[in-house]
């Protein structure tokens, strides 16, 4: 492999000191420690410490182990933000779907409710 090529690593992408970063900040957001954190997805607390510190790097398993269990996406826990245009217009065309969905059925509920 040339020394350009990227390997796929959230090193070679740059985004390694920001999923740490990203990481203690949620932990902390839910006022976690690292024992806390590890104890519940199954990870000894050193892992979580090598995590945010960037010692060690998550596999998509990881990611996806601890962006669920978050409540947050990937993208999110890896710093990821949309670049062009089109890509956060469509971000946002989805939300404004999924809202107008929930709404609907929110007021049907209501509807229910009132009209027994």
């Amino acid at each position: 492999m040339k020394d350009t090529e990227k390997t796929g690593t959230l090193e070679d992408y740059g985004r390694r000191a920001e999923f740490a970063q990203t990481l203690k900040y949620i932990r902390k957001q839910q006022n976690l420690t690292q024992g806390q954190l590890g104890a519940q997805l199954g990870y000894g607390y050193t892992v979580i410490s090598c995590f945010e510190t960037g010692r060690i790097e998550p596999t998509i398993n990881d990611l996806i182990k601890l962006s669920d269990f978050f409540g947050v996406s990937i993208d999110y826990m890896v710093g990821h933000r949309p670049k062009r245009e089109n890509e956060r217009d469509f971000y946002i065309y989805r939300q404004a779907e999924e809202l107008k969905r929930v709404m609907a059925e929110t007021q049907q509920k209501i509807d229910t409710v009132l009209n027994g």
